[in-house]
């Protein structure tokens, strides 16, 4: 499918913007704002491909001069948050060459804005040579107001309805899958205006994601928008490709195969090896569990959580005293340096204001090495209280025992379920060798069971086997069946 964007915005005194230099930027042109003097120049600006300005028949001369005519926009409306002009942004379909595009967008504009009397500045743009090479778009600027002979007139506020855009967004799906089929045939690729919803599609849509966050995507930094666009993409392709899993196995659920006693067995047996495997893994895992929680009984004393509460505050206590020595000391060398020079002893405001500077930096580590003993003290009264008494007797119960008992449950459980599989094999495996030397070399015997190519699960495999064995045992003769309704009868309860 071809690529379909419509996006619509307002372009507003309200937000610090003129309709003058979004034009001149979206033309890559010269445009002189009469109301403000200023000069929007974007000559410098490369990738423009085509611009044009359409208007009604009955328009005057000066709308196709557009810098007349965004003057005249910004001329008439006179409140400092009007609503000059309104922008319509479209991708245009790469797969057409640039007359093409031009006669497509020439055409939409011409049904859906011009003929209902509005005036289009037109702007087609070439894909950034950084970006994606498929990128064409344009960019449409509208009028708020109807032109005719004589300029603008009123405003028209259904252009701005909710309505008016969705039929917009139909119509440019309309046009350009009309002039895709024109140009490529009626095998060309179409567009649709539809969501991902309401074609009833489980994909997330990206997001544009305009040259702010396209400059910083390209500078290698990363965006919120980029990152979302990114996580979609990833998402898409990981539906996309179960997606196709999930039609492959249902392809092959519904192919059914012939499958020999033999075969189960090997089959049940590389279960059972599985199964095994699994179990010695866990049970290995289950001793490091162990060990663990032994080290732990032994482990976390009163005296090391009631250590642990305190280290920080006495650690704070220790580093403010060492600081109020070596500022003590670092005063008496600079007071001895001082006394060294004629002209520090001569004024004698210099020495007082070392000094000055001494007793500030000592009082300052003196008031914060009595906070921190405070601090230190608090924490001690606290270890002494109840509540302190209860923390540390529930800190030496807990810590890292509560993560120790899940891990010691789920791994004894995996444990368990190993042993109930590699059980269930074997004893299928058993079953399956018995039925085979039974029916080796008898005619008019089955020599196996019809399986699924390609099952659901391992436990839907076990599920299906066992009831099929059953089937096979109860097809055989009587004199057989007695032969084998014993031994099967206890493996395959054992089994399940």
């Amino acid at each position: 499918m071809a690529d379909y964007r419509f996006s619509a915005q307002i372009i507003a005194r309200s937000q610090g913007r003129s309709a003058t230099a979004a034009a001149a930027y979206r033309s890559g042109g010269v445009i002189a704002d009469a109301r403000t003097g200023e000069v929007h120049d974007y000559t410098r600006k490369g990738g423009i491909e085509w611009t044009g300005v359409m208007v009604p028949e009955s328009a005057p001369a000066w709308a196709f001069n557009r810098e007349k005519l965004w003057n005249m926009v910004e001329q008439k409306e006179v409140r400092k948050d009007a609503q000059l002009a309104r922008e319509v942004q479209l991708s245009l379909p790469h797969e057409l060459n640039f007359e093409q595009r031009k006669a497509l967008v020439c055409d939409f504009v011409q049904r859906e804005f011009v003929s209902r009397g509005m005036v289009a500045d037109i702007a087609m743009h070439q894909p950034d040579r950084a970006g994606d090479h498929r990128n064409f778009h344009v960019h449409i600027m509208l009028g708020t107001r109807e032109i005719g002979p004589h300029g603008f007139g009123k405003k028209n506020r259904n252009w701005n309805s909710r309505e008016e855009l969705s039929a917009l967004r139909a119509a440019w799906a309309e046009v350009q899958n009309e002039h895709l089929r024109r140009h490529l045939g009626p095998q060309a690729p179409q567009v649709t205006h539809l969501s991902y919803a309401e074609r009833g599609e489980d994909k997330v849509a990206t997001i544009h994601l305009g040259p702010i966050a396209t400059g910083m995507e390209r500078r290698g930094i990363e965006t919120f928008l980029g990152n979302h666009n990114r996580d979609a993409a990833r998402r898409n392709r990981t539906i996309r490709s179960s997606r196709i899993r999930i039609s492959e196995l249902e392809s092959a659920a519904q192919q059914r195969v012939n499958r020999s006693f033999s075969y189960v067995a090997n089959e049940a047996r590389l279960e059972a090896k599985k199964a095994i495997d699994d179990k010695r893994r866990a049970e290995m895992a289950l001793r490091d569990v162990l060990a663990r929680k032994a080290i732990l009984s032994q482990g976390t004393s009163r005296k090391a959580l009631e250590a642990q509460v305190v280290q920080e505050a006495q650690d704070e206590v220790r580093r403010l005293k060492w600081e109020l020595v070596k500022a003590q000391e670092q005063g008496r060398k600079l007071r001895k340096k001082a006394k060294s020079l004629s002209r520090w002893i001569t004024n004698p405001a210099r020495m007082i204001w070392i000094k000055v500077a001494e007793l500030h930096q000592r009082d300052r580590l003196e008031v914060a090495r009595r906070q921190a003993e405070a601090r230190l003290q608090v924490r001690q009264e606290w270890l002494g209280s109840a509540e302190g008494r209860v923390w540390i007797d529930q800190g030496r119960r807990s810590g890292d025992w509560r993560k120790i008992r899940t891990d010691e449950r789920r791994i004894r459980r995996h444990v368990r379920r190993a042993e109930r599989q590699a059980s269930r094999a074997l004893s299928l495996a058993e079953n399956a060798d018995a039925l085979a030397r039974v029916v080796y070399g008898r005619s008019g015997l089955p020599d196996g069971i019809e399986l699924l190519r390609m099952p659901e699960s391992r436990q839907r495999f076990f599920s299906e086997v066992n009831k099929k064995i059953h089937e096979a045992v109860s097809a055989l003769p009587a004199e057989l069946r007695i032969k084998l309704s014993q031994s099967l009868t206890k493996g395959l309860s054992r089994g399940n």
